[in-house]
This record gives C-alpha cells, structure tokens and sequence, in this order.
C-alpha cells in the first residue's frame, strides 16, 4: 500500500489601519505594480525586496480588492451620517419654531 502524506501550513496577519493608513495604502498600491517594482528596485535596490516580489504583488492585489471597496463604505457612510445630521437639524429648527 502506498500513502502520501502533505501537509500544508498558513499563517495570516489580521492589520488594523486607520482611515488615514488605509488611504496612504491605497495610493502607494494605486500604482501599476509593474511600474512600482521597478521603480523601488531602482532607487531602493533589488536587496529589500528580493525574494518578496510574490508577497508584495499580492499585497497590491489584496489592497485594490479590499481596501478601495472599504473606503467606498467609509465615503458613503460619511455622506448618509452627514445627511442624518441635516435632517436632525432640520427637525430641531422646525421644533422650535413652533
């Protein structure tokens, strides 16, 4: 009888960012990775980032996927907290005057 045993192993890092981080991210992976690579090689020299290439175009991927739809969010939930508050005060004027 033959057997074949793999097994696979992952790890996951859960990062908590602020609007803020999350917007900086969202520039720096706005880029065309490509071009973002290259460039970073350039000026920053191939060293820090060799070996890391596939993680870091994944990080560019998981940011458009994740983080410009949460901002999305971020935006519209600003809007409709910003049109609440107009129509709360619409009441308290309208209370008022009555």
């Amino acid at each position: 009888m033959k057997s074949n045993v793999t097994v696979n192993v992952a790890f996951e890092v859960t990062l908590t960012l602020t609007e803020i981080e999350a917007r900086a991210l969202d520039a720096i992976c706005g880029y065309n990775y490509s071009d973002f690579i290259k460039t970073f090689k350039k000026h920053m020299g191939e060293s820090y980032i060799k070996g890391k290439e596939e993680g870091a175009k994944s990080l560019f991927d998981s940011v458009k996927h994740q983080i410009g739809p949460a901002l999305s969010e971020v935006r519209t939930s600003r809007v409709n907290i910003g049109l609440a508050i107009e129509n709360a005060d619409h009441r308290l004027k309208s209370a008022q005057e009555q």
